[in-house]
């Protein structure tokens, strides 16, 4: 099969631009050259959008004096997260297995027990929760969201994630457990993507440099874990010049067709899970859009009746308990 680019191929890069700054909510120039400076060359797994968003936090609820919950680590030194943030805890649960997994160097862990990586967190199985959440200002719980102990009951005044909801099965009970774990009052906030219902969803992933987030550079098509098939991608792909070659292709079929580090959940999925949720106040905005042709989502909607945003990428949410 001939896989021609759609019109929107061409476009995939500069919205791309535009993401890299996580969206105008989350584009905070001053501090993100501040703490760019003072934080960057020393943490080089700290990305724009983690300072973008700590800051926005900040700016949105203040997170002076809480104690905060966060569902997927993001290594924030605890300078920012103390120093300038001026939380009074951080606590984060997070699959660390993943990050072993994947083995790229993305977001170096430290290994499980009594030892502080380089954020200044310190690490422990979930299991062991309620003998260590007191004793550390700053550690990371690892293991699955969906079995958050009762001992986090009301013990947190925000919850927040950051590029980690398209990854989590059992998203259902996980929202419920960030629901249970804040008090009364208590806000969640999150954003993430690329989902799985937009041109980018399959989150391929081969290293820092080379992965979903530079795809337009390497002629990929939008859309190949929903529109084409294993054989028909690895047809169409035998035909470019890609810069690693073969691992190139089978992180792109491996991303696309076999992990299950993806939820594959569409926008209208996340919006119904939400609607389901204990939260009775929240919201959910859209954001990195892309222009997709006629034909396209014409082809799209077709093959999965129900699902029209097939134009987002990514998904900020905001509940209060």
């Amino acid at each position: 099969m001939l896989i021609l680019l759609p019109p929107e191929f061409n476009g995939l890069s500069q919205y791309w631009k535009r993401f890299g700054g996580m969206c105008r909510w989350l584009v905070a120039r001053p501090k993100l050259s501040r703490y760019g400076k003072r934080y960057r060359t020393q943490y080089d797994d700290l990305r724009p959008d983690h300072i973008g968003f700590a800051w926005q936090l900040q700016r949105h609820i203040n997170l002076k004096g809480k104690s905060v919950l966060e569902i997927g680590g993001s290594n924030y030194p605890a300078e920012i997260l103390f120093d300038d943030l001026r939380a009074a805890k951080w606590t984060c649960v997070d699959y660390l297995q993943y990050w072993e997994e994947l083995n790229d160097g993305t977001n170096p862990a430290a290994a499980v027990g009594d030892t502080a990586d380089k954020s200044g967190s310190r690490s422990f199985p979930l299991e062991e929760a309620e003998i260590n959440f007191n004793a550390h200002r700053y550690c990371k719980f690892s293991g699955n969201a969906a079995d958050i102990p009762d001992y986090f009951t009301e013990k947190f005044d925000v919850a927040s994630s950051l590029c980690c909801f398209e990854h989590v099965h059992q998203l259902d009970k996980v929202i419920e457990n960030i629901y249970r774990s804040l008090r009364p009052g208590g806000t969640f906030c999150t954003f993430f993507g690329p989902i799985w219902s937009g041109p980018l969803g399959h989150h391929y992933w081969l290293n820092k440099r080379t992965n979903f987030n530079h795809i337009g550079g390497d002629r990929i098509p939008p859309f190949t874990h929903l529109l084409y098939s294993e054989e028909e991608i690895r047809r169409y792909c035998e035909r470019l010049v890609l810069p690693h070659g073969n691992k190139q292709l089978e992180a792109l079929c491996h991303w696309s067709y076999h992990t299950d580090k993806l939820n594959h959940l569409f926008y209208e999925d996340y919006a119904a899970l939400m609607e389901r949720s204990p939260f009775s106040h929240w919201s959910i905005v859209p954001y990195w859009r892309h222009y997709i042709s006629r034909k396209t989502m014409a082809e799209l909607r077709s093959r999965y009746p129900g699902y029209k945003r097939f134009d987002v990428s990514g998904i900020f949410i905001e509940a209060v308990k």
